[in-house]
């Protein structure tokens, strides 16, 4: 048993989901580390789901992600955080030395209503990040733009660019 990486104070219990994947969960903050050979080897019996940056309507991720960087629960080098979608959504914490994963406390559970439980390397390259901070400023501007013009006004300019389109 190890120390949690995340909250410090649980210890990481080898744990398998109700899916059948393998982690290490933390007692305390429910966090976990996944090894990524595993998860690969998990992943081949899963159904293949399209995976998208952008975030699904009408779903939020009410948990909390920790904003200090992670070291990593195998090696102690500190992980590499990737989001999963522009606006407030999960973070997967990455180490590039030992291919391990942390997801905090109720990220699994979301990116599985979601359909990004088998996309979980996906969301750390290059193509998904660049689409997911494209989707952050377009969101940012929207917000800004309705903003300045008002709800009743915005919503017509983007009637207006939907029928222009």
């Amino acid at each position: 048993m190890s120390t949690c990486t995340c909250c410090h104070q649980g210890q990481l219990l080898p744990t398998k989901l109700d899916n059948g994947l393998f982690v290490y969960a933390c007692n305390a903050c429910q966090g976990f580390a996944i090894d990524i050979s595993t998860y690969l080897d998990w992943r081949k019996d899963q159904p293949a789901v399209q995976a998208s940056p952008q975030a699904p309507e009408g779903v939020h991720y009410a948990h909390r992600n920790q904003r200090h960087a992670l070291h990593c629960p195998a090696c102690k080098r500190l992980m590499l955080k990737y989001r999963v979608h522009a606006g407030e959504s999960p973070t997967i914490d990455t180490c590039l030395r030992c291919d391990a994963l942390w997801l905090d406390g109720g990220a699994w559970a979301y990116l599985e209503h979601i359909g990004l439980h088998t996309s979980l390397t996906a969301i750390s390259t290059s193509a998904w990040q660049s689409r997911r901070t494209q989707l952050n400023v377009s969101l940012r501007r929207n917000a800004e733009d309705r903003e300045q013009l008002g709800d009743e006004v915005y919503t017509q300019a983007q009637q207006v660019l939907a029928w222009l389109q």
